[in-house]
Parts: C-alpha cells; structure tokens; sequence
C-alpha cells in the first residue's frame, strides 16, 4: 500500500479565499485614507487565515497503487513529435497558390504632393497634457492677526526653531562654566605668612627685587616713591602693596609674564607712548584701588593702556585704566582666549573707573575674550568714551556676561559693538546704539536699558522685561519663552522670525518681508 498526498483540495480552497479578498490599489497622486489601508489589511489577514486552515486539512491517506505516468516524469506527456507534426494543418495549398494574385508590380514614382485640402471641423478635444512646471513663488503676503493661544497651527515651526534657542542655551551655559571658573580663581588660597620686602625707589631697584625673590612661596612687596623704568615679573604670588596712588608709582611699564596670582594694590602704574601693564603668558593679576594710565601725543601711536593676552585680569575696589591718545587708544584690550573680572561686592565703593580720549577710542576691547561681571559685583563700573569710537567692542566669539543684583556695568559716550559673540545682560545701561552682528543675546530682569539692534543672531527672553527703549531686528529670530512678560516694542525687519512660546509679547512693530511673526502659546497684544 502506497501513501498519497492530497493536495488537490487545500490548493483550491487558498486560491478561492485569496479570490475573494478585494483590495484598494491606490494610485499615484492620489490620497490613501486610513480606513482604506486598514481594509486591505483585514482583507489580507482573513486570506492569511483561510489558506492556514485549508492547509491544516493536508493528509497523508492510503489509496490504490496509481499508475507512475500521473506523477511521474514529464515525459508522460508525450514524445515531443505528437505534438510537432503540424503539417496535416498548416499546408499551404488550402488557400490556393500563390501565383494566382500574380507577381507584384514596380512600384511607380511618387506622384508631386497635391495642394492641402480645406481644413476639416475640429475634432474631439484631446486628453490633458502633462502638468506644467510650477510658476514662481509669488510675493509673501501680509500676516494675519496672531489666532487666539494655543491655536496656532505653526507648531511645527515654533519646535524647529527650538535648535536656535538650544544653540544659544548652550553658549549660556558656556558663560556660567565661566562665571564657576571666576568663583574658584576669585577664592584661591594664600599664604597667611608672606616674605615680605621693602622697596623703596629712592634708594633700592626694583628690578632687582623681581629677579631675587625665591622661587616658591607667598612674597608682599612693600612699594614706596616712584620707581622709573620697564619691569618683568615672571614669578606669580606675589602681592604688591603700596601706599595710595601718589605715593607708590611705575613711572614706565610692568609686564607680568607667567606670573600667577599677582596682586597691585593702592599703587599707579604711569607710561607715555607705551602700554603701562601688560599681564600676558597665563599670568593671573588683581587691581585693587590701582590706578593705570597710558598717554601719548604722537598720532602715529595706537596705544593700549591694559593690555591681557592669554591670561585673567580681575579688578575692585576702585581704581582707573585710562588712555588719551591722538590716534587710537584702548583703555583695557583683552585677547587670545583672555578673561576681565569685575568683583566689587561693596555697593558703598566705587568700582573700577574706565576711560578712553583718543581720535579712535575704545574702552573695552574683547577679541576672543570674555567678560564677567557677576552677583558679587554690588557698585556701578563705567566704561567711558571721550570722543568717537565704541565703549565696548567685541570680536571672533567673544563673551559677556553682566548678572548683576545692584549696580550695573555703564557703556557710556558711544555705542557698543559685537560680532559673532555672546551677550547675557542683567544690569547692564548703554548709552548708544548697540550693534550686534551674528551674536546670540539674552536679556533678564535688570535689562539692557539702551537702543539694541541685532543683526542677524538671535535674542532670547526668558524672564520679564519692561524696555522703554527700541529693539530693532534684521534677519534675526527672537524667542520669548519660559512665560516672560516683554513689555516694550520690538521692530522686526526682513527675514525676523518672532516667537512667542508661553510668554507675551506686549507689542510687536511687525516690517516682516519674508519673516514671520509665530505663537504656540502666550500672546502678542498689538502687532502694527
């Protein structure tokens, strides 16, 4: 007894239930709705499930012994030649032979092309051509009043924006990392028991007195009268104390190089045509109640008073840094990666005192540097400008960062300028115009109080602010988040991307060509 596969009946009952399934063939450029997908689904599945019970119904069952040609080779079906004999149907003399129609004849010239006939009716309109290309994108139109909050449907847009607003929140960070660094140089450790020098420039060399100190250890500098001259200090911890600004006096030049933890205290330092205190190479130095000036009258002379490479210059207490120059001056010039402190945390002292009188003037000049007034400055420094010229000016990723809980950094006499830079300002008043190109900008609590114009960048708000001066915006993207209250006129130009995001905005001057103005959650009270 052989065993037989029935396969017959599973097979006919799949391809019965695969039959019955109608499904939803979506074409191109047409819309598939969720019902439809779905449907073709259940479809799909219910075959699924028919031809997995028609194959459980496969056996194995005895039956006779079947001739071996059912299931056998192919050759069962025939030696080739049954079925390629096809003369006794394709004989050509059925239809007669050939030569009755008689042989074909030459083809003659082609005759001369008559003259065209009448145009006949026109016929039946032809199908639809192709779609032409898109035509150019007309101008934007005008924006709509903001829909009532939380209706908007630019959200999408608004949590786009978000990588702006991270960007910025990162070089926040950034400064922060900064103001932690300022805090631990600001508390470093000192010796309780200094070696402690007299100088007296009268009768004793102070260069001498630097090139003698021992190698390690806290040194105090007694300095008395008016030592003349160009003097290196290349060894740090050392503390220089004098006896008020009249009395204990540079009268020349001191350059600290890798000179850490150096200390001028109620002393001057006094040049002409030259810069008066150079603290450069890693070197650290604090001003307290020094004062630094630099002069010159030769116009082919561009003077800096201050000048910091690659080192942290922290000052309180009162004092000055002055230039007066007839070309350009600088009074403090920070670079190459350098830090400028402002520590006051008395608010009945005054703080540092920053001028500049020149034919070019710059107070403060940050290029790839940073700035940092924080909780602990309580007074008022000024940085002021004598003539035409920038009191701050700031360059190639440079850093400020003013937080400040009384008192506040003054930009007086001329505007302040920033390219591609960071700006956090909590207490801080200009003046001028500021200008800020391609620099992100956050204002908080005790605000900027000046005219502000942003180019490009970014300004982000994320506490309330009242400004009764104008916030005018070029290709820029303002972000007011985090439920802050802007009270004050912004005026967005060109590309301005305005965004309110669970805030208000009281009052929006909308100039928008291309920008747009959009609200996730929040208000905008009045848009122009």
């Amino acid at each position: 007894m052989e065993r037989r596969i029935a396969f017959g009946t599973a097979l006919l009952l799949s391809a019965s239930t695969t039959l019955a399934a109608e499904l939803v063939t979506f074409q191109t450029g047409t819309t598939a709705t969720a019902a439809d997908v779905n449907g073709n689904f259940t479809a799909l599945n219910a075959d699924t499930a028919a031809n997995a019970a028609a194959i459980e119904t496969i056996s194995l069952t005895p039956g006779p012994a079947g001739p071996a040609g059912a299931t056998g080779p192919a050759g069962a079906a025939g030696p080739a030649g049954e079925t390629g004999s096809a003369g006794p149907i394709g004989l050509a003399g059925a239809t007669g032979p050939a030569g009755a129609t008689g042989p074909a004849g030459a083809t003659g010239p082609a005759g001369a092309t008559g003259p065209a006939g009448a145009t006949g009716p026109a016929g039946a309109q032809g199908a639809t051509g192709a779609t032409g290309p898109a035509g150019a994108t007309g101008p934007a139109g005008a924006i709509g009043p903001a829909g009532p909050a939380g209706t908007s449907a630019d959200t999408t847009a608004v949590n786009t924006n978000t990588t702006n607003i991270t960007a910025l929140g990162t070089r926040v960070t950034n400064l922060e990392t900064f103001k932690t660094n300022v805090e631990t140089f600001l508390t470093a450790g000192t010796s309780s028991a200094p070696n402690v020098k007299d100088v007296n420039c009268v009768s004793d060399n102070l260069q001498e007195t630097f090139d003698e100190l021992p190698p390690i250890g806290r040194v105090r500098i007694d300095l008395s009268g008016t030592c003349t001259g160009d003097f290196t200090l290349n060894r740090g911890d050392v503390f220089i104390l004098g006896t008020g600004a009249a009395t204990s006096e540079i009268s020349g030049s001191l350059t600290l190089s890798n000179a850490n933890l150096v200390t001028l205290r109620a002393m001057s330092i006094n040049a002409t045509d030259k810069t008066a205190l150079s603290v450069t190479n890693s070197s650290s130095a604090f001003l307290i109640g020094a004062v630094v000036t630099s002069t010159s009258a030769d116009a082919s002379i561009n003077l800096t008073t201050l000048l910091v490479r690659n080192s942290v210059l922290a000052y309180g207490f009162g004092g000055s840094v002055q230039v007066t120059s007839a070309a350009e001056g600088i009074a403090i010039e920070a670079t190459n990666a350098s830090k400028v402190i402002n520590f006051n945390s008395s608010a009945t002292i005054p703080s540092l005192s920053v001028s500049a009188t020149a034919t070019d003037a710059t107070a403060l000049s940050l290029n790839g540097s940073s700035f940092f007034s924080g909780s602990g400055a309580l007074s008022d420094t000024t940085f002021a400008v004598t003539g035409s010229g920038l009191a701050l000016g700031m360059f190639n990723g440079s850093r400020l960062f003013v937080d400040q809980p009384t008192g506040q950094v003054n930009f007086s006499g001329a505007g302040f300028r920033a390219h591609n830079s960071s700006l956090f300002m909590n207490g801080v008043n200009n003046s001028e115009v500021a200008k800020v190109y391609n620099s992100d900008v956050q204002i908080s609590g005790r605000h900027l109080t000046g005219n502000l114009s942003l180019f490009g960048g970014s300004l982000l708000v994320d506490e309330n602010v009242t400004r009764t001066a104008t916030t005018t915006t070029y290709d820029a993207t303002v972000s007011i988040i985090d439920g802050a209250n802007y009270t004050g006129t912004i005026n967005s130009n060109l590309d301005t991307q305005v965004i309110v995001d669970g805030g208000l905005l009281d009052h929006l001057d909308n100039d928008l060509t291309g920008g747009q103005a959009l609200l996730n959650s929040g208000a905008i009270t009045l848009i122009d």
